[in-house]
């Protein structure tokens, strides 16, 4: 996992909590190697 989204990850928790997300999963380049900080974003599905 990115260290920019690892660092976010008690927020994340509680927006799920906040809009009752029972399962949310990170894919895309962000959820591998291929991440490039500079032009990729996290893709989530929910």
């Amino acid at each position: 996992m990115q260290t920019s989204l690892a660092s976010q990850l008690p927020s994340i928790a509680k927006l799920c909590e906040r809009y009752g997300v029972a399962q949310l999963e990170l894919f895309g380049s962000a959820a591998g190697p291929d991440f490039k900080s500079e032009g990729s974003d996290f893709d989530f599905l929910v």
